[in-house]
């Protein structure tokens, strides 16, 4: 819907790609288990969801697909999201099959016991004048996942 609207607006769609690694305190399998608990997003990343319902009967692992509604720039989107590739703490591929608004890559690669390094890697179609904005959301992504890791790993040390 989001392409679709885009399209009809301004006929200057675009196919972008964001590519970003950070360095996170935790282990692989934390930040693995922050980057795919898909039911959280709406709390932990809410300038990309407002809602998000799980909408397959695989709740983990290869074949998860979820509903996420959103809005940006004052405009509503719904889109639904299939994890396409699955490999334990390790990687995560994630489609939107239904739109074909683009494809998101998380990696984690463990640099010690308790550090990480977490890539995410993105190509989206998206309205040329918006992808400065789209970028800083993906920022600011990066940033909570990096946040949250670090909380959750401090706090099992408790």
């Amino acid at each position: 819907l989001l392409l679709i609207f885009l399209s009809v607006l301004t006929g200057c769609v675009i196919t972008s790609s964001f590519k970003k690694s950070i360095e996170i305190e935790a282990p692989a399998a934390v930040v693995f288990q922050v980057i795919t608990d898909y039911e959280s997003y709406d709390e932990r990343l809410p300038m990309l969801h407002d809602s998000i319902e799980i909408v397959s009967d695989v709740k983990t692992g290869n074949g998860v697909a979820w509903e996420s509604a959103g809005s940006f720039k004052g405009h509503k989107f719904t889109s639904v999201w299939t994890v396409a590739e699955y490999e334990q703490d390790r990687k995560v591929v994630i489609k939107d099959l239904e739109g074909g608004i683009g494809e998101t890559v998380l990696e984690t690669e463990p640099l010690s016991e308790t550090e990480t390094l977490y890539t995410m890697s993105l190509s989206t179609k998206m309205y040329k004048p918006y992808e400065k904005d789209f970028f800083a959301i993906y920022d600011q992504e990066m940033a909570i996942i990096k946040a949250e890791s670090e909380r959750i790993y401090r706090e099992m040390g408790e």
